[in-house]
């Protein structure tokens, strides 16, 4: 009779280890899950950060770049205009 009660302390232990084992491996899902989800949250938010600092660069770049050519141009046209009338 001695080993029927050891073979059952065996095995309502090794049934209480199963049992804490997946409550354990439950709460990491749910761990695993959130950290995933910020860290999507987190890489959708820098790649909107990184889209408009992209897009504000080639506007300022644009601006910057644009009036000089565009100042040249005008002189020259009118210096052209200029020579026409006299």
């Amino acid at each position: 009779m001695g080993f029927s009660i050891q073979a059952l302390e065996a095995e309502a232990a090794y049934k209480a280890s199963v049992a804490e084992a997946n409550e354990f491996h439950a709460h990491m899902q749910k761990v695993k899950s959130a950290i995933l989800q910020r860290v999507r949250e987190l890489i959708l938010q820098s790649d909107y950060i990184l889209k408009t600092v992209t897009v504000t660069y080639f506007q300022l770049q644009q601006t910057l770049c644009t009036p000089l050519p565009t100042q040249v141009c005008l002189n020259m046209e009118y210096d052209l205009y200029s020579k026409k009338d006299k």
